[in-house]
């Protein structure tokens, strides 16, 4: 599972944190093996931490002019 991670932060773009403010640096840092380990407790027991069920959307609108 660890390899599956890594894969996943690889393929993370240098995005804005979300509602938890953690980003990919900060994700970077963390041992991949350690997120795997909490992540499959996460999936086990069915409940992963709160800010992982929210999110923000901006809605950005269309210019005048495009078609």
């Amino acid at each position: 599972m660890a390899v599956e991670v890594e894969r996943a932060l690889n393929r993370l773009k240098d995005g804005a944190p979300g509602p938890d403010r953690v980003d990919r640096k900060m994700l970077r840092k963390v041992p991949c093996e350690d997120l795997a380990v909490h992540m499959n407790l996460w999936l086990l027991c069915g409940c992963p931490p709160s800010a992982f069920r929210e999110g923000n959307t901006t809605l950005v609108p269309k210019s005048f002019n495009s078609n």
